[in-house]
């Protein structure tokens, strides 16, 4: 990545949409359902969502599992004001997860770090990864999404992109739409030397407002159980496919 820093989304689009969706567990898709399952979240769990839009994750795992100590962080300012408005119980911040000590986060202070639809949309790539691991305690889980392909990596702005326009107009600000070859997201997640990586998936279409070359991608989730080990468990619920 040639960038230093991750774009600030001004976008109304976003508040706009999160204020009302993905705030109960039904909104939320099954490969997320899978992992969050599998991962099993505690109702005493820390928790950290990076790229929270307005907040709703957090209404949904309360929903889900009891959990209720929430701290969400959004770079679009409009959504988090609309969700401290909506779920002022919950801890919710306007700011870039790379600025996080600035935001008096401190370091390994969570059970469960999650990004969803979020680390794939910025141009900071690896420093994302690296911030979300940053905050998670030893023997926590990081959740993530992840788009992969068998083909290579694209990891530029002027290599694939989408439009922040969630009404399907090829129009309005454009994010990043990193999609990783899987060897490579792999390598990735293995330099830290995680205790285990559980990760499931599917393929499917990108989307609609994604301008990108590839008529197909492998839509992920993982969950990455933090070291440091010296032996990783893995539980590669994907198809051969992906692995190509």
């Amino acid at each position: 990545m040639t960038s230093n820093k991750n774009i600030k989304y001004e976008s109304d689009q976003i508040e706009s949409f999160y204020k009302d969706h993905r705030s109960k567990w039904e909104d939320f898709y099954p490969s997320e359902h899978y992992i969050f399952e599998a991962t099993g979240i505690q109702p005493s769990s820390t928790i950290l969502d990076i790229g929270c839009g307005c907040g709703g994750l957090g209404n949904a795992l309360r929903q889900k599992y009891g959990a209720v100590q929430y701290t969400g962080i959004d770079i679009n300012e409009k959504a988090i004001q609309t969700g401290q408005k909506l779920y002022p119980e919950f801890t919710l911040l306007a700011g870039d997860i790379l600025n996080g000590d600035n935001l008096g986060l401190g370091e390994e202070n969570f059970d469960v770090v999650i990004a969803l639809g979020c680390i794939d949309f910025n141009v900071e790539f690896d420093r994302m990864l690296s911030a979300a691991m940053s905050h998670l305690k030893p023997g926590g889980i990081f959740i993530s999404s992840f788009r992969l392909t068998n083909k290579k990596s694209l990891t530029e702005l002027d290599e694939a992109f989408q439009y922040i326009n969630f009404d399907g107009a090829l129009e309005g600000e454009k994010a990043p739409y990193v999609v990783m070859n899987y060897h490579d997201m792999m390598k990735k997640i293995e330099a830290f030397s995680p205790q285990k990586i559980h990760a499931y998936g599917y393929w499917g279409k990108p989307s609609r407002t994604a301008i990108i070359p590839y008529d197909e991608i492998f839509f992920s989730v993982f969950a990455v159980t933090k070291g440091p080990s010296d032996m990783c468990t893995y539980v590669l619920d994907i198809p051969d496919t992906i692995k190509e």
